[in-house]
């Protein structure tokens, strides 16, 4: 019976065969109905945008599907292959094998009723080997052809194709947001307009106390007619200018302001207004002490940096600020700086010798030199006395001489 096993032998191989031709034409269709339900799914959400409660749905029937096809495609033709999952018996192996084979027939399947016979003798165990004989040099396994699976790729490769689509128009973003979606399929997400706000100004930052013009342009398939500013709890028309172009003006903006836009029941995203704080000077007081020569009591110049004072004044310029880190003088190309000894208070002295045109800026760390005022400082000049006289002297005349003069 040693040919009668080694065609038992060579039918396991054939079931074997059969399966992985199976298992190939499995992979193939599930990349074909997986990938396309996977689409599908995507696509639904992508055009529906479904509530939370529905994407759930959505989500676990697509894992439902998946999981069936990864069971029915591909598992069961491996557990087949391996033995874990009865698969088709040696004769209805047997029936594949001679149909393809017509010179086989029916001797194989009768080869294997014999066997299975409950009466043996010899003459039926001499029949059972000579048909096992007759059968030995059929090539069962080219009963299989796995070529045959090609048939199988052009579904498999329709799915990359709409993918590949999908990339080439540039919607593979809103394909991937879909995804995120259906995934998270508990979040809410809101759907997104069907338009863009987009905020025209280079910056929205601002010295505090200045006005500030919002430019809006509203863009995409359908432009609103009307559009709203909200901030501080309170909403404001914009100015339609036509075109998508809105505008809004801020005035007076003194600390930071948090807004957005609304048209259409759509909301952008909220921008932020920067305040950046002005460093000012509240109070100027000069203190002129005037030099010995001129016998003059010192003096207090208040709200001014202007005045004439005698050669060799020494002025101490003091002065309160709010907001500011720094406060240097200018003299003509040299700076120089005022010192700092209280939280808002700053001095300098000099001493006046000749006339001087000078300039007092404020900084902080925002704004640099912000506030610059321009003075100046006539100096009347210490010189020796003079006396100028004239007179009215006649060498003819007779008359009395006078004289008029200035000390």
């Amino acid at each position: 019976m040693n040919d009668y096993n080694h065609i038992k032998v060579k039918l396991q191989k054939f079931i074997k065969k059969f399966y992985i031709n199976e298992l190939i034409k499995g992979i193939l269709l599930f990349l074909s109905l997986g990938l396309l339900y996977f689409i599908f799914t995507l696509f639904l959400e992508y055009f529906l945008w479904l509530k939370p409660v529905y994407r759930s749905v959505l989500f676990w029937i697509f894992v439902l599907v998946e999981i069936g096809l990864v069971i029915n495609y591909i598992l069961i033709p491996i557990f087949k292959i391996y033995g874990l999952k009865d698969g088709i018996t040696e004769e209805q192996a047997s029936k594949i094998i001679g149909d393809y084979f017509p010179d086989i027939s029916d001797k194989l399947l009768n080869t294997l009723q014999l066997s299975n016979l409950n009466q043996h003798s010899e003459l039926i165990d001499a029949s059972i080997e000579q048909r096992s004989k007759q059968l030995q040099l059929i090539p069962f396994k080219k009963a299989i052809h796995f070529s045959e699976n090609k048939k199988y790729l052009k579904y498999a490769l329709l799915p990359f194709l709409i993918i590949g689509l999908v990339y080439f128009t540039g919607n593979l973003s809103s394909f991937n947001k879909s995804l995120t979606r259906v995934v998270h399929y508990k979040t809410a997400y809101k759907q997104p307009a069907p338009f863009q706000f987009k905020v025209l100004n280079k910056s929205l930052t601002v010295v505090e106390g200045s006005p500030l013009k919002i430019d809006l342009e509203i863009t995409g398939n359908s432009i609103p007619n009307e559009a709203t500013i909200l901030f501080s709890n309170q909403n404001y028309y914009l100015v339609n200018n036509g075109f998508g172009k809105f505008e809004y003006s801020f005035s007076n903006i003194s600390k930071p302001i948090n807004f957005y836009f609304e048209a259409n029941g759509f909301t952008s995203k909220t921008y932020t207004i920067t305040s950046l704080e002005k460093p000012s000077i509240i109070d100027l007081k000069m203190v002129l002490n005037y030099p010995n020569y001129t016998n003059k009591k010192n003096e207090v110049i208040t709200n001014t940096g202007n005045a004439i004072v005698p050669e060799g004044t020494k002025i101490s310029w003091q002065i309160n600020t709010v907001k500011t880190d720094a406060v240097n003088f200018f003299e003509q190309d040299k700076k120089l700086n005022f010192e700092h000894s209280t939280t808002d208070y700053f001095s300098f002295t000099k001493q006046i010798i000749s006339n001087l045109n000078y300039k007092i800026a404020v900084s902080n760390k925002q704004l640099i030199n912000y506030e610059s005022l321009n003075y100046s400082i006539q100096v009347i000049k210490d010189e020796f006395p003079k006396i100028y006289v004239e007179s009215n002297i006649d060498s003819i005349s007779r008359e009395p001489i006078q004289f008029a003069g200035q000390v």
